[in-house]
């Protein structure tokens, strides 16, 4: 049997080349999505420090694009990467702070009291697809799952990918896929890590990772701990009259979560492996009765928990074909504890606020045809269940799901020596609305250091069972009721992107327009006393205002923008990085004369990093400089009355210092967060009015939530 390396180093080249590959590399190729790197591949990447400690932009390996092991530079759908070496060298300890940090396409919208929504190229989080190792993350369905769910210790790469220009996980991801990649070790023996992160304001990480393998069987086993004490930004808030009043309200919650996660694989034989899986997590949000000796508004805590289990098997059939079958699931639920007597409710008494189950089953083939082709195929059946949903009137009469089963089709085919092209293509039948198909295609011309690449995709998503079949009643008795009449949305994804690329220096500009149909958004009319009534009888008393809302599709909506990026290597262990981008999304629906531009959209935003490393004998220092820039946030709730949420610029400094003692590495780690100091401290809590033109609260429209400067200090120990 080869050595691994010389497995990884073939099929490398195979997949440059498009040459029939052996039985072993074709399993590695295939296997990505749920086998991540192993150890041999890590050494691969540290091939990218020589002798004077100038990092050589060597190629990582990347799978998302189209499933199947491409170098960065030569795969034909684009995709990008934020290494290992880059997490590490930022200090980030979390996937918000990462995505955010590192990449400009990113933005988040602080909502204190239910946690942040995210939005990507101009898309709110419900659009974005979160994968662990190639296998989806769900939530409440309303938004981006609870980032928290992953242990950044435990994290060896993350790929995005923009728009549904990926076929095989579903064309529902009309914004992008954000693929975490994880290490689940690899080689021999056992392996120990542990790493602890102190900072101000009750902020404690810890994490344990344990790899160990012993002939066939593989053992993996990851534990996060990581919590917070919350924080004032401002000690005034408005009240009715806007008069400014001392507050009982934090911007940031007290937090608690724990993750934990197993991972068992197993070579029956060089051709068949299996692998099963599983993980807990659980969160708690502290919220105070006092507050600075004042009696606060709030009457429970939130919780959350989410398990997932999953398995799967990989069978090497021939040189030319390999078959793969995963099942995989995610449980998520979300629960009031109540800390005051509430209505019906005691103190101590828990109610279930949502919970979703969902099922995936893949079983998929890749088909090595020659030089010039390779195929990938499967089908994959979802089952979504919403199993409790609660409004402040009533809870969801019993549990409801749907199914969808798809087909999917992608030839990755290399047309010329300096040309390569994916053309792909998914047929779904969803229980409900029937059937859909969506086509892809990706293009690649390559000529000295130069990549142009151009790729369209048509998206389709379903509409969520909440925004089908839930409603909600406000304190103000607002309504807000589902739509079993809501069609899918869809949209049509255009790119084109350049890149030229030598050992010390990449430059890339991408350029892309996605259109959508069919949006799904909340649209309001009134009604007559009489027809309140009948509303109050179907949703409850609480119901009290003539303006319902109803989610329907109403909206088109366009969202076009660039993305520039450019790293330089100066030598002597400097490098330089910078990204910007710029997105335009507009409601083309709005009424004439009305503001157009999407909910949360920040046009302009960037990333900026310095680093220096250098190695004297067991030592070396890492030092890395790196800032986010966002321009102002606009918000169609809060603009007429508040205003955009200001622009703003958060400055990182972190050094990390790396002991090499035989078998033990000492990883100690001294930084600064929010180096000068920047705090978006503007009074707490605004009143206006809102479209029904009653008199509302809300927190204001903060940039961040940014406590302010934090020095902080880690150590991470490797056996």
């Amino acid at each position: 049997m080869k050595p691994l390396f010389q497995i990884l180093s073939a099929l490398v080249a195979a997949t440059a080349s498009f040459a029939p590959v052996s039985a072993q590399q074709l399993a590695e190729a295939q296997t990505q999505q749920t086998q991540p790197q192993t150890q041999t591949q890590q050494q691969l990447q540290n091939q990218s420090q020589i002798e004077d400690d100038t990092r050589v932009s060597i190629d990582p390996v990347v799978v998302t694009g189209t499933g199947t092991l491409h170098r960065l530079s030569d795969a034909p759908i684009a995709v990008t990467v934020l290494t290992g070496d880059e997490l590490q060298a930022a200090g980030v300890t979390t996937l918000e702070g990462a995505l955010l940090k590192l990449d400009p396409s990113f933005s988040i919208t602080p909502l204190s009291t239910m946690g942040n929504t995210m939005t990507m190229n101009g898309l709110e989080g419900n659009y974005i697809l979160f994968m662990v190792n190639g296998r989806r993350m769900i939530g409440s369905g309303a938004d981006a799952p609870d980032l928290s769910r992953i242990d950044m210790a435990n994290v060896r790469r993350i790929e995005i990918l923009d728009g549904a220009a990926s076929t095989l996980y579903g064309s529902d991801a009309i914004a992008g896929v954000v693929n975490i990649i994880t290490d689940d070790g690899g080689g021999s023996g056992v392996e120990l890590s542990i790493q602890s992160t102190v900072r101000n304001h009750g902020r404690y990480e810890q994490s344990v990772d344990l790899d160990g393998k012993e002939g066939r069987l593989g053992i993996h086993t990851s534990v996060n701990h990581q919590q917070s004490g919350g924080w004032l930004l401002n000690p005034m808030e408005e009240n009715a009259a806007g008069e400014l009043v001392p507050t009982s309200r934090l911007a940031s919650f007290a937090t608690r979560s724990d993750v934990a996660s197993q991972r068992f694989t197993y070579d029956f034989t060089d051709r068949l492996s299996a692998y099963a899986e599983g993980s807990w997590y659980d969160y708690k949000q502290d919220r105070p009765l006092t507050l600075d000796g004042r009696e606060t508004s709030y009457n429970y805590n939130m919780l959350h928990n989410n398990y997932t289990y999953g398995a799967g098997l990989s069978y090497v059939a021939s040189e030319k074909m390999s078959l793969h079958a995963d099942f995989h699931s995610d449980n998520y639920s979300s629960k009031y504890a109540y800390t005051r007597e509430t209505g019906d409710f005691r103190v101590g008494d828990e109610e279930t606020r949502i919970a979703t189950k969902f099922y995936q089953a893949t079983l998929k083939g890749v088909f090595a045809l020659g030089r010039a082709h390779r195929l990938s195929a499967g089908v994959e059946y979802l089952d979504d269940r919403l199993d409790d949903f609660i409004s402040t009137s009533a809870t969801l009469p019993g549990a409801i799901s749907n199914y969808t089963l798809s087909v999917f089709a992608q030839d990755e085919l290399r047309l010329h020596r300096n040309w390569k092209a994916v053309v792909a293509a998914r047929y779904l039948h969803h229980e409900k609305l029937g059937s859909h198909a969506t086509p892809s295609a990706a293009l690649m011309y390559s000529v000295g250091g130069w990549r142009l690449r151009a790729s369209f995709a048509n998206g389709y998503k379903t509409p969520t069972l909440s925004d089908i079949h839930t409603f909600f009643v406000s304190r103000n008795g607002d309504l807000t009721i589902g739509n079993e009449d809501l069609k899918p949305e869809k949209s049509s994804y255009g790119s084109f992107g350049a890149e030229y690329s030598t050992d010390w220096l990449t430059l890339s500009a991408t350029g892309y327009i996605n259109s959508l149909r069919d949006k799904v958004e909340v649209s309001s009319f009134e009604v007559s006393d009489a027809e309140l009534a009948r509303y109050q009888q179907l949703y409850g008393p609480d119901v009290t205002s003539n303006i319902i809302k109803k989610r329907s599709n109403i909206d088109r909506a366009r969202v076009a923008g660039a993305t520039l990026r450019a790293r330089a290597l100066l030598g002597a262990g400097f490098s330089v990085q910078g990204s910007y981008s710029y997105t335009d999304g507009r409601n083309l629906s709005a009424a004439e004369g009305a503001d157009d531009r999407l909910d949360k959209l920040i046009p302009h935003s960037g990333a900026l990093s310095a680093q220096w490393n250098k190695t004297w004998g067991r030592y070396r220092l890492g030092v890395d400089l790196g800032g986010q820039i966002r321009g102002s946030r606009y918000s169609t709730t809060y603009t007429p009355r508040i205003g955009d949420a200001p622009a703003y610029s958060l400055w990182d400094l972190h050094t990390t210092h790396t002991f090499s003692l035989g078998g033990v590495i000492l990883s100690p780690a001294i930084g600064v967060d929010n180096l000068f100091d920047y705090r978006d401290d503007r009074p707490a809590y605004m009143h206006y009015v809102n479209a029904s033109g009653n008199g509302a609260t809300t927190m204001s429209p903060y940039s961040t939530l940014s406590p302010g400067r934090t020095f902080y200090f880690s150590l991470g120990i490797r056996l």
